[in-house]
């Protein structure tokens, strides 16, 4: 008599104990304090915003501690860009896991010198401005008070590696767009099809002044997260990325979505109709970043 219970236990034990072991190649991360923790739960597709937390992670990275800003990890050299090596890995294991997920676009850059007289200088042929009183140091000081505080406010999300599994140098794309990563993720839909539930927002003017790549060591990591969702549809998803022109997919795990963030929103379909699918003849990389369509 076949023990059907007993079959189902076993294959239970033996895909844990895989799951386990394929966490177990990526370091330990330790999250930051926080106050609160906002899990989305969102009705409409959303723009992806991707952070880098660490770079060249080998064994543990504490985000209370560590900064990530170190020129050696970083590399302007587009010919260097050989990310065949790279795997994507999501650990959907931790149900609790929560990060900040600052981006430099939520705070408020310096305002530009406002003037409140000028006087025509005849030697130089040019006007000489009078500028009114402004404190960069009070303007530094506030801004780091409001990211003290943003920082404690946290959001439910997956963690996701970017590992460099050759034994040499590699180099993984940095986001023109925002700095981090060029992810986004995407759900199986009833048909079974993977479809994207976030976009990436492509302005009309792509300025690429100081950008520059990430350089991953041998068996290191870049430690990134993407948001966890909650929903009413049950599904399998995954994360998208692209460098130097190539998709790469992570594993699939269970989440959660509304089926209503499958559909495009007025953001998205601008772009569309902004961005020509080819400019003459040849595909437009500019609309084929807003769902990382370099398959």
């Amino acid at each position: 008599m076949k023990n059907y219970p007993l079959t189902l236990l076993v294959l239970f034990i033996v895909l844990s104990a895989c799951n386990d072991k394929e966490r177990s190649n990526y370091p330990v991360v330790l999250t930051a304090a926080y106050d609160t923790i906002i899990q989305l739960n969102s009705k409409q597709m959303l723009k992806s915003s991707s952070v880098v937390y660490g770079l060249n992670i080998k064994d543990t990275l504490d985000l209370s501690k560590t900064s990530i800003y170190n020129p050696e990890n970083y590399s302007g050299n587009w010919k260097d860009l050989k990310s065949d090596s790279i795997t994507v890995y999501v650990d959907a294991s931790a149900s609790d896991f929560h990060t900040s997920d600052i981006l430099f676009s939520e705070f408020t850059p310096p305002p530009p010198p406002k003037i409140t007289d000028s006087t025509y200088n005849s030697v130089s042929e040019s006007y000489d401005y009078v500028y009114a009183d402004f404190s960069y140091a009070d303007f530094r000081t506030k801004t780091k008070a409001l990211k003290a505080i943003r920082e404690r406010k946290h959001f439910a999300t997956y963690l996701v590696f970017v590992q460099n599994n050759s034994k040499a140098n590699t180099v993984v794309s940095g986001s023109i767009l925002n700095g981090g990563l060029h992810t986004l993720l995407e759900a199986k839909d009833k048909n079974g099809d993977w479809k994207p539930i976030e976009y990436n927002y492509v302005p009309g003017f792509i300025c690429g002044s100081g950008f520059e790549n990430y350089l991953l060591k041998p068996n290191h990591s870049i430690v990134s997260t993407v948001k966890r969702y909650a929903g009413d549809y049950n599904t399998k998803m995954r994360v998208k990325l692209m460098s130097s022109d190539r998709v790469y997919y992570s594993n699939t795990f269970d989440g959660q979505i509304n089926y209503s963030q499958f559909d495009k929103v007025e953001q998205v379909l601008a772009m569309e109709a902004r961005l020509p699918e080819t400019i003459n003849g040849q595909p437009n990389a500019k609309r084929k970043l807003i769902f990382l369509d370099f398959d």
